[in-house]
């Protein structure tokens, strides 16, 4: 059952992203992208999207997380922190074994400090209660996410103030 703040019903996108993960993850490249090109991809799409070289110093908050390459790619990035989070719990235990997957192998996946990845949380966020115990960051993104939430509007006001500096929201549908 739903609770207050949260969608009604939505398309079970974690599941996909179990399949991705684990297919990726497997060394089965997917439209011919293995791990580090999708990486290097995502890691592209971030630097363009917040214009930085680097995150080294900045904090990063993963809004619907899904698969978890946005967070491993900020880490990679140099992020000092990393919080991830979904609705689905599916796509929260992706992320976390993807999390656990950098935390075995940092170096192998260009890692300098996989500790900075410090938690996968599940929640909503129209949920005003779970949002207001996230931590502000620095780089706050959310890709193809919100209009799923069945209040695009609240789910804009939710996420508008976790970011601590101006220009630091990344959203994309």
């Amino acid at each position: 059952s739903a609770g207050e703040g949260s969608p009604p019903m939505q398309y079970a996108f974690g599941r996909n992203w179990q399949q991705f993960l684990g297919a990726v993850l497997s060394d089965r490249p997917l439209s011919g992208m293995d791990l580090e090109s999708r990486l290097r991809s995502m890691e592209a799409h971030l630097q363009a999207g917040f214009d930085l070289d680097s995150f080294a110093g900045r904090t990063f908050l993963d809004v619907g997380c899904g698969s978890g390459l946005a967070s491993l790619a900020a880490l990679r990035l140099g992020a000092a922190r990393v919080v991830s989070l979904d609705y689905q719990q599916a796509s929260v235990d992706t992320t976390r074994l993807l999390r656990k997957h950098v935390q075995q192998t940092p170096e192998a996946l260009g890692v300098g400090n996989a500790d900075a990845w410090e938690e996968v949380l599940q929640g909503s966020i129209l949920d005003q209660a779970f949002v207001d115990d996230l931590p502000r960051s620095d780089l706050v993104y959310s890709y193809g996410v919100l209009h799923h939430t069945g209040d695009v509007w609240g789910a804009l006001r939710n996420i508008a103030p976790l970011a601590a500096v101006q220009n630091g929201l990344l959203l994309v549908s």
